[in-house]
């Protein structure tokens, strides 16, 4: 393979994985103790349980949303000059495939909120009183940022569309990156990754510097033609470095200066990761799996409607205490949720082909 070729297969391979992360990354009921239906539950050996969930939940897997980004950023801008009817060919492109999926998922997670506070499901679904919507808030806490009292929120109604809201966004002013890198090569992209690494905005819907820091980058290697492989094969110490930084993350997770540690850790991760799948496909040893890559958006999309509810279901059917069995339903929770998503997507494909393809934003 060319070493283009190589670069996209190892896309198409990320996706799907890089899914099964975000998942996990959302499966958070559990990091700050158990409290399901209003009832406290004790935790053998804590210490040890969270140390797992937050390797597996908010180390490892937080490479996803970046990776995300830097894919888009660079499959923006790959192999086209970019002018005004490159830039409108590619506007209109992601009203398709963002735009109606993010106003159609968002819809159904509304429509899934609300089924909860009927009465016939008050059984189900306990301790929910006060219903969020008005006729007054509707767009704004359904399609922008939920709200909890006066505070507003990151997260439109389907809580994982926050990237694609913001994607949307940073694609919208996409003209603006690609003068910045244009002109002042990588310095607008080292700008926008400190802006990102101290937080500046980063809790503010639509202003995101996480999208801004990640798209640039990933455009920057368009723009300028270069190939990120060709760089990262020399480096092949980096997947080692990587593992010593997560572990220090996540034992420094209560530390003030963990932080640091975390978006070091994110940046070096990202390259790891890019590496190691580069290498396993060149040698043989990854295959591409078309169907759970066709169906990464859709478990994207759908997971965020039902991965707490699966965690909650399976814990009140076992009702764990040890560290050891706590995270076994962890990860059962996790699994169970994406193949719960992947046997929906399969069905929608299946029969319903159309509706799929509209869900999925034609993918």
């Amino acid at each position: 393979m060319t070493n283009d070729e190589l670069l996209s297969k190892t896309i198409s391979w990320l996706r799907f994985p890089l899914i099964v992360g975000v998942v996990f990354i959302h499966l958070n009921v559990t990091k700050e103790g158990i409290v399901v239906q209003g009832e406290t539950y004790d935790i053998q050996n804590p210490e040890w349980y969270y140390a797992v969930t937050n390797f597996f939940g908010d180390v490892l897997p937080r490479i996803a949303v970046p990776l995300f980004f830097v894919i888009s950023g660079f499959l923006f801008f790959f192999h086209s000059e970019f002018d005004a009817q490159t830039y409108k060919r590619k506007l209109k492109s992601r009203v398709r495939t963002l735009l109606i999926p993010y106003l159609l998922w968002n819809l159904l997670a509304f429509l899934y909120c609300s089924m909860k506070y009927l009465p016939a499901f008050h059984s189900i679904f306990p301790g929910l009183t006060d219903y969020p919507y008005t006729p007054q808030n509707f767009l704004s806490e359904v399609f922008w940022a939920k709200s909890d009292l006066d505070h507003p929120d990151f997260y439109p109604c389907d809580g994982p569309f926050w990237y694609v809201r913001e994607l949307i966004v940073v694609s919208i002013f996409s003209p603006v990156v690609y003068w910045l890198i244009s002109k002042a090569k990588w310095i607008p992209v080292l700008a926008f990754g400190m802006l990102w690494y101290f937080d500046v905005l980063d809790e503010v819907p639509a202003i995101s510097f996480t999208a801004w820091f990640f798209f640039s980058l990933g455009a920057y290697f368009s723009i300028n033609k270069s190939n990120p492989l060709v760089v990262l094969c020399k480096c092949r110490w980096l997947p080692w470095l990587y593992l010593v930084i997560a572990i220090a993350d996540t034992v420094t997770k209560r530390a003030m200066y963990n932080g640091h540690i975390h978006k070091v850790g994110i940046l070096i991760g990202i390259l790891s990761c890019v590496l190691l799948v580069a290498n396993g496909l060149s040698s043989g040893r990854l295959k591409t799996n078309k169907f759970l890559t066709d169906s990464s958006f859709f478990v994207f999309a759908a997971h965020g409607l039902i991965v707490e509810d699966m965690w909650k279901v399976l814990f009140v059917a076992t009702k764990p205490h040890a560290a050891i069995s706590l995270s076994a339903l962890y990860f059962a929770a996790a699994f169970a949720t994406i193949l719960l998503c992947l046997l929906f997507y399969y069905l929608l494909k299946r029969y319903l082909p159309r509706v799929a393809a509209v869900l999925t934003g034609g993918r």
